[in-house]
């Protein structure tokens, strides 16, 4: 599948509107501000000019079924690209915006990718590493009619369930397993990120991580129980790719908001992020 994008600086470049291939097509473009005004709650995030726009005040990434915008930081003399993405990464990252150190944000090649190509090889990178050294298990309370006596027999429940058939009974008992939250989290945010990723070598890892959690249920993760979860010494280790996750999870519109299958964005306020960096 083809994706259309494009790559500017914030409050620099413009954007053409017409039929050619770094041009917005007059449905692009009214797509693009419906979504925006609506997500966003009409901040102003785009300037308008005779037959062209500019975005303004927000830097980071808009990906819209097959257009996908970056808006980088106008920050480089030499109108490096390179440069600019670098730097953003490295101003999101001191300033807590992106769950790495600095160390980490310095190795990242940012000459190949875009941002939003480098956020999700990020996480999906650390989420194998971590995957390979054993998946996080839990132990889930569950509720069963079954064969034979386990955990805690539910009474009321048997005796509704079970007063014709003697052979089960109803019981609640404790699972260890990793259909838990936090694996449904890692699954979820790998589901959501590989309808906006168009490089193929990086949706074969994504497709490799999702067979691994193929027996995990597809559930809608809620932003309060995400915003909440516990880390111990058990699951400590999964700390940073959920952190990934949560930003990924956090950012997506559910599907067919605003006219779009695979609306998806993350935006940074460059004012504040100025402000928090110096």
């Amino acid at each position: 599948m083809n994706c259309k994008y494009i790559c500017v600086r914030e409050a620099y470049d413009y954007i053409d509107l017409g039929d050619k291939k770094d041009n917005l097509t007059s449905i692009e473009l009214k797509g693009l501000t419906s979504y925006l005004s609506n997500k966003y709650n009409n901040k102003r995030i785009i300037e308008f000019k005779q037959d062209k726009i500019r975005f303004i005040n927000y830097t980071g990434i808009i990906a819209l079924d097959n257009l996908l915008i970056e808006i980088l930081p106008k920050i480089s003399l030499s109108n490096n690209i390179d440069k600019d993405r670098k730097m953003l990464i490295q101003m999101l990252t001191m300033c807590n915006k992106l769950p790495l150190n600095i160390e980490q944000s310095n190795s990242i090649n940012t000459s190949k990718n875009n941002l939003l190509d480098i956020l999700v090889n990020m996480y999906i990178e650390n989420l194998e590493n971590e995957v390979r050294k054993g998946f996080n298990l839990e132990y889930i309370s569950e509720s069963a009619n079954i064969n034979t006596l386990k955990g805690k027999l539910l009474l009321k429940e048997h005796i509704n369930k079970n007063y014709i058939n003697k052979s089960k009974v109803y019981c609640n008992y404790d699972n260890y397993s990793y259909d838990n939250f936090l694996n449904q989290t890692f699954k979820h945010a790998c589901t959501i990120v590989l309808n906006k990723i168009y490089d193929e070598k990086t949706k074969s890892k994504i497709k490799k991580i999702l067979k691994l959690f193929v027996d995990v249920s597809d559930y809608n993760i809620s932003l309060e129980k995400l915003n909440n979860l516990n880390f111990d010494r058990r699951n400590e280790r999964f700390k940073l790719s959920y952190e990934f996750a949560k930003l990924i999870i956090k950012n997506e519109s559910s599907k067919n908001t605003y006219g779009y299958k695979n609306a998806f964005s993350i935006l940074f306020e460059m004012n504040i992020l100025y402000e928090e960096y110096i």
